[in-house]
């Protein structure tokens, strides 16, 4: 296997533009427990571990069962790709980080989910590990693993996300983190947890990332 660093992608909200349906999925979860549940409320969700969070608004196991019966309902191998929206240039952007990087997804998604949109906009081979919420594990327990086996330096090491809580992930895990705001949470909260760097357009990742691989 050649000696090339990893990248971390998370999925939502970076490669995938899936939180319109995330949102409307939750949100018919709490209705049908008789619980308002607010886009404001959402956006706290991902400030930190996002199970956790939303067990505090009340989610049970049996919620997060509904919510992957909704979500399988949604996406499969079966729905159309159009159901699947990328971000504009994030298939070209990832295509091409795939030169310098090996890119690895830690997603809080399932595998199921990810494998269906990589098939569709054919990105399956631009992606060599998927991590999904089948393994519940702590992100930070996830990366330092797939770290440790390449024998990787986290300080050299970049996890590109839209989220509040990855940028604290992965600072647990010594590593840099770019943050994009086009995702699930806004510019300013972002801005509050301190990443390395932050970016607007897809297109500046590879300003940040594209020499800075070896």
């Amino acid at each position: 296997m050649p000696n090339k660093p990893i990248l971390f992608w998370d999925f939502d909200g970076v490669i995938f533009d899936s939180g319109a349906a995330v949102y409307q999925m939750w949100h018919k979860v709490f209705e049908h427990k008789g619980v308002s549940f607010t886009h404001e409320q959402f956006q706290t969700i991902f400030e930190g571990n996002s199970w956790a969070k939303f067990q505090e608004y009340g989610a049970t196991e049996s919620d997060q069962e509904f919510y992957s019966q909704l979500e399988n309902q949604r996406f499969n191998p079966e729905t159309p790709k159009d159901e699947f929206p990328i971000f504009p240039f994030m298939a070209d952007v990832a295509r091409e980080l795939s030169k310098t990087y090996w890119n690895y997804i830690i997603s809080n998604n399932q595998n199921r989910v990810i494998k269906a949109f990589l098939a569709h906009h054919e990105l399956e081979d631009v992606f060599q590990h998927i991590s999904g919420r089948d393994d519940w594990r702590p992100k930070t327990e996830k990366t330092i693993e797939c770290m440790s086996e390449v024998d990787q330096d986290p300080s050299t090491s970049w996890f590109l996300t839209d989220s509040v809580g990855d940028v604290l992930e992965a600072k647990h895990a010594g590593m840099q983190s770019l943050a994009v705001t086009w995702g699930y949470q806004d510019f300013q909260r972002l801005q509050n947890s301190s990443p390395t760097k932050i970016v607007f357009q897809p297109k500046e990742i590879l300003a940040v990332l594209g020499n800075t691989g070896v």
